[in-house]
């Protein structure tokens, strides 16, 4: 089948602190043809020194000077295919890879257990894999769990209805704007209201605005993607629907602020209350938005794309509530499908992994699984996780390490020519700032409000989605918490988060070969010093 994207290998970071490594070790004769008997024991020592260098991953018969990315990855290259339940493959991949196995064994071995306690981290765990696994159940409900959810969409008959059905917390629907309370960009020692615009099926609004042969091809696909999830839901007209949602997310779309424009910070902090978001943006019944989402009580509101709000507010009326019903039907199936009968995560898989994404393969029940146990219940699985694989020492050495790079950027603060005087103190005074997170939280993340059945899984999803928009909307009037972490501690990853001027580094990647307790200083300034760094570029150019 024809892949719209392609799939290809990134090579690693450890590969680059291999290749520093070996250059110090060796002479100039590493750029002859072939390697001489001093170089080769050299190889051998390396190998041997426990330093964390994978000399394997190079391609050593290959001059530098004549290809040197494949002197340093041809190796790991030759070893490693893309497997057929992945889009990509590199070094992340490896390591998200053995996280991912680690936290399935951590699951499965919790779901193996009897006679668990009701409200407890273990039974939560065991009881929404357990729901996740059970085909057969899952199978035989097919679409009777969304009977409430599409009698809600029937029961639509104005728009001012609209305002109530977006608002509904127990739904959580998707809408054409989006909701969130987080920190105020301009006052972060509070919370506060924001939303976006949000509302598309495709991931962006130039997949409905562009005139090439490809664009069009993938419409065509998604309004068969559309009709074939009608067909399965025994929902009428799935032809007809199709057309009419691609049409009414094409008039989003064109509202839509481009991903350029959405980079602007100053463009996209528009602070109004919501009596002016209601004069700004008329047409649409906000204050019943506001009161119903649960937000009656706040003063503020930020408004990423004030032009599209005034937009929306406008056409939604013009469109038939007879056509929001199918785009509402059509969101409430695409957003279920994962945890519907086979057929309908077939088909999520072939249009939204498949078609967009150039994944052959789908990945395993048991996998997929593991990434709705995560999903829901991320920070109680991450804290089993650090139990059995962070080394408690990697704080420590990652301290200094985080310290050591900290001086180094600002030595090369200070010898910038083009950056002014005043500029530069500005920066150093930002860098001094910095806090540094690692491994995991001081506080483990509550997750009392959330009810798990091991005979409901779209239930618990549900559930798990309402407890995170109740914690959400919960923050409102409350102290920053300095505390919070935005990844799971089995994250492959890093972030540096502008609100709060802090680089975060969760335990899942430090792990070889990005880090290594046991490894020369080399290999680990090489490898997670190079995230390290990035991290702290991010705060000073995004």
């Amino acid at each position: 089948m024809k892949q719209f994207k392609i799939r290809r290998t990134v090579c690693g970071l450890a590969c680059i602190a291999a290749l520093a490594a070996c250059s110090q070790q060796e002479d100039q004769q590493t750029a002859t043809d072939t390697m001489d008997s001093e170089a080769s024991t050299t190889a051998s020592t390396l190998q041997a020194s426990n330093l964390g260098v994978e000399l394997s991953n190079m391609d050593r018969t290959v001059r530098p000077q004549d290809d040197f990315f494949h002197f340093v990855n041809g190796g790991w290259q030759a070893a490693n295919e893309i497997p057929a339940d992945r889009s990509r493959w590199s070094s992340f991949d490896e390591l998200r890879e053995a996280a991912e196995q680690h936290v399935l064994t951590i699951v499965q071995e919790t779901a193996a257990m009897t006679n668990l306690v009701a409200g407890t981290d273990e039974q939560k765990v065991a009881d929404l894999y357990r729901s996740y696994m059970d085909e057969a159940t899952i199978e035989a409900a097919g679409t009777a769990p969304l009977v409430a959810d599409f009698a809600a969409i029937n029961g639509l008959t104005t728009h001012e209805d609209l305002a109530s059905y977006w608002a509904d917390t127990e739904l959580l629907p998707t809408a054409p704007f989006g909701l969130f309370v987080g920190q105020d960009q301009r006052q972060s020692d509070q919370y506060v209201t924001s939303m976006s615009q949000s509302g598309l099926g495709l991931p962006d609004r130039d997949y409905y605005l562009n005139d090439d042969p490809r664009s069009q091809e993938l419409r065509d696909l998604y309004k068969a993607h559309i009709s074939r999830l009608f067909e399965l839901a025994a929902l009428p007209d799935g032809e007809g629907a199709a057309e009419r949602i691609l049409a009414l997310e094409t008039r989003i779309a064109q509202s839509h602020w481009t991903r350029v424009q959405n980079r602007d910070r100053n463009a996209t902090y528009n602070r109004m209350s919501p009596a002016e978001l209601n004069a700004a943006a008329p047409g649409f019944d906000w204050p019943r938005f506001i009161e119903e989402s649960g937000l009656g009580a706040i003063d503020a509101i930020i408004i990423r794309q004030p032009d599209y709000f005034a937009e929306f507010a406008e056409f939604q009326r013009e469109i038939p509530v007879s056509d929001w019903q199918d785009y509402q039907r059509f969101h409430l199936l695409r957003g279920a499908s994962p945890f519907l009968s086979s057929a309908f995560v077939d088909a999520d898989f072939d249009f939204y992994s498949r078609t967009l994404s150039g994944q052959p393969e789908m990945r395993s029940r048991e996998l997929r699984g593991v990434s709705t146990v995560e999903q829901v219940l991320g920070f109680m699985v991450g804290q089993m996780y650090v139990d059995r694989h962070f080394q408690p020492e990697a704080k420590e050495r990652m301290d200094a390490l985080v310290s050591n790079l900290k001086v180094a950027f600002r030595e090369a603060i200070d010898e910038l020519e083009w950056m002014s005087a005043d500029t530069k103190a500005e920066a150093q005074d930002k860098l001094s700032k910095f806090n540094t997170k690692i491994g995991y939280p001081d506080v483990w993340r509550d997750y009392d409000c959330v009810e798990i059945s091991a005979n409901d899984l779209l239930g618990n999803m549900r559930r798990g989605n309402l407890c995170e928009y109740q914690r959400m909307i919960g923050r409102l009037g409350s102290p920053v918490d300095r505390e919070e972490w935005g990844m799971t501690p089995q994250t492959v990853n890093a972030y540096y988060n502008a609100t709060m001027n802090e680089i975060v580094f969760p335990a899942g990647i430090l792990q070889p070969p990005f880090f290594n307790v046991e490894a020369d200083d080399a290999v680990n300034y090489g490898a997670i010093g190079g995230v390290i760094g990035h991290e702290i570029t991010h705060g000073f150019d995004d």
